[in-house]
């Protein structure tokens, strides 16, 4: 859009009028008046650049800028309404994201919307940073975090909640929590326990400011998470549990199935599997009172790990099979590749070592496609599952199974993983 069209397109807001209405006071076309908001009209004859200054209202000094804009020349009228154009489009995007708080369970519609304005979202961050105004600039990035990480952008989220977190002066300790509580899971799901245990240090020291349970409750579960990932049970155990103890205290269930998910994930990484499934029981609970389906399939996965644990393939199939089909449909690849990957393991668990690399080089390549890891848990019980299927097959075998399994387009490998033998 050019600067003749978003003055114009903000001189008309302003008066609140349509396009037909302000072309009928001018005296000039529809047709004019929308060539000239959509760029395809950058200068214009005075003759015609009066009339709409008129039929907008402007006072005689602002009439002469709006011409002198209209004939191609600069003018702080150009730059203040620019301006103001930039904050309006900035702030309908922030309350737009917004609004997804408060629709858990139904973000994958929201989530399609977003997928068809990417490039607007992009101009959107890039305007709200350039602004200066740190507090509305990391608003929309908190509002985009689990959006990023639902389409697995985890690259490109990170440097936007890192640019905002670093932005002066820093924005309220409240937006400046969720901030870090975003940038610790994208950082998680890269691999990057480092910054995600300083995301958990920086709310553990701003829970007092903040006067929440909520923060004190995602201090200790990112802790716990970190813990976790370097293989400290004791320490991830205790931290998690404190999460969830937080988390009952207050009075936001998703909070608490997530909470409850985590633990789940600790019993499994304590080989304490039935009491993974219990916790993973009451999470799944939660989820499906709450409507969220992508995370009650993540809890699936989950229970599926604890078959995989147990040495049962069977219950560890029909739980990850559950699991794709509900992020095949919705498009996450995070949670397809951890359903084709437990498949695998299935596979190598039933004695089908070939099935077992072919599955698992298709979910190491869905891993790659968005820079995302599995979490220790899951790659731990898997590399060690895969390791005895691999002792037990040829190497060249398992090689050129590992290989077609990688050479699969993500549509394919879904469907391989369906495909259950026998």
């Amino acid at each position: 859009m050019g600067h003749l069209a978003g003055v114009l397109r903000s001189l008309r807001d302003d008066a609140a009028i349509t396009q037909e209405e302000l072309a009928d006071r001018a005296g000039l076309s529809a047709r004019t008046v929308s060539d000239i908001e959509r760029g395809l009209r950058r200068r214009l004859y005075r003759d015609t650049a009066e009339r709409l200054g008129a039929a907008l209202g402007l006072t005689e000094a602002r009439l002469e800028e709006f011409v002198e804009l209209a004939r191609g020349r600069a003018t702080d009228l150009r730059r203040e309404l620019d301006t103001e154009f930039r904050r309006r489009f900035v702030a309908w995007h922030v309350d737009r994201v917004s609004a997804l708080a408060g629709h858990v369970g139904s973000e994958e519609q929201w989530y399609a919307v977003l997928d068809a304005d990417g490039p607007n979202l992009t101009v959107a961050l890039r305007w709200a940073e350039e602004s200066g105004d740190t507090e509305v600039f990391l608003q929309l990035c908190v509002g985009l975090w689990r959006y990023w990480q639902a389409r697995g952008d985890l690259a490109g989220g990170r440097a936007w909640l890192e640019r905002g977190l670093a932005g002066v002066p820093p924005a309220t300790v409240g937006t400046r929590t969720d901030a870090l509580w975003g940038l610790a899971w994208l950082s998680l799901q890269q691999g990057d326990d480092s910054t995600a245990a300083r995301c958990a240090a920086e709310l553990a020291g701003l829970a007092d400011e903040a006067g929440t349970p909520a923060v004190r409750r995602n201090a200790a579960t990112v802790a716990g998470m970190v813990a976790l990932a370097r293989d400290e049970v004791g320490a991830a155990t205790e931290r998690l549990d404190t999460a969830l103890a937080l988390a009952r205290e207050l009075d936001q269930p998703w909070l608490l199935a997530t909470s409850l998910l985590n633990v789940g994930i600790v019993r499994i990484a304590a080989r304490d599997t039935a009491g993974a499934r219990e916790v993973l029981g009451e999470a799944l609970r939660e989820y499906a009172e709450v409507g969220d389906e992508r995370f009650r399939a993540r809890t699936l996965g989950y229970l599926g790990l604890a078959a995989v644990v147990d040495g049962d393939p069977a219950r560890a199939e029909a739980l990850y099979l559950q699991s794709l089909v509900t992020f095949d449909e919705l498009a996450e690849p995070k949670g397809i590749a951890e359903a084709v990957v437990g498949l695998a393991t299935a596979a190598a668990l039933r004695g089908d070592p070939v099935r077992a690399a072919q599955l698992a080089g298709a979910a190491e390549r869905t891993w790659e496609s968005f820079g995302g890891r599995p979490l220790p848990v899951e790659l731990r019980v898997a590399e060690a599952v895969l390791a005895r299927a691999r002792e037990s097959a040829d190497d060249q075998v398992w090689h050129e199974a590992w290989i077609r399994g990688r050479a699969l387009r993500q549509d394919e490998a879904i469907a391989l993983a369906q495909d259950l033998p026998g």
